[in-house]
């Protein structure tokens, strides 16, 4: 049953399971981040989450700050197919949407 649940389709290009903690497979995400990374994809192409959230554990042990948005769901890292993408990703993403931080890593 976890299999499915983890598979759940939350927009055409995105899963649930992609936003998981990758210690419990636990997972929070606000509806309007996936919203965002949708609007992204369909923009840029493929994007792959490198991180969405975090339980507690799972930020300290990669170096996280302890009020991490990523422990609350509410942050997400993602990387484009081309890391030469990485400027045409950010410039959409500061343009287009309602975005209280962005880094680029």
């Amino acid at each position: 049953m976890e299999k499915v649940i983890n598979n759940f389709q939350l927009s055409p290009h995105f899963s649930l399971n992609e936003f998981a903690s990758s210690d419990t497979n636990e997972v929070k995400i606000d509806s309007r981040l996936v919203e965002i990374c949708q609007e992204l994809r369909d923009k840029i192409g493929r994007l792959t989450v490198t991180s969405g959230y975090r339980t507690i554990l799972h930020n300290e042990r990669v170096g996280g700050a302890s009020n991490s948005y990523h422990l609350r769901g509410l942050a997400v890292d993602i990387q484009p197919r081309r890391l030469d993408m990485l400027p045409e990703l950010f410039q959409l993403a500061t343009k287009c949407f309602d975005i209280n931080g962005l880094g680029l890593y």
